[in-house]
């Protein structure tokens, strides 16, 4: 099974995100950083 479909994100995932983020990163190239989708990035920052 492709890793971009899994349910839930492992925390070192959302640590991940938070680094971008703070490193003004767009959600677009956290993504491609991560090897997932940009909607999974946006589900994560705004739920």
């Amino acid at each position: 099974m492709d890793s971009r479909y899994q349910k839930h994100l492992p925390l070192q995932n959302r640590y991940d995100i938070e680094e971008g983020l703070n490193h003004g990163y767009t959600l677009t190239r956290i993504a491609e950083l991560l090897g997932k989708d940009k909607t999974t990035i946006s589900k994560e920052i705004y739920i």
